[in-house]
């Protein structure tokens, strides 16, 4: 907890959130090339 306030990382970031952040970063990585 004191990791993710001290990197102001929201603490109320939940698996919904996450899956959608990996499938942004796997779509714009394809787009990119297949990095």
């Amino acid at each position: 907890m004191d990791f993710l306030a001290d990197h102001n990382i929201p603490l109320n970031y939940d698996v919904d959130e996450l899956e959608e952040d990996l499938s942004i970063v796997k779509e714009i990585l394809q787009n990119e090339g297949g990095f």
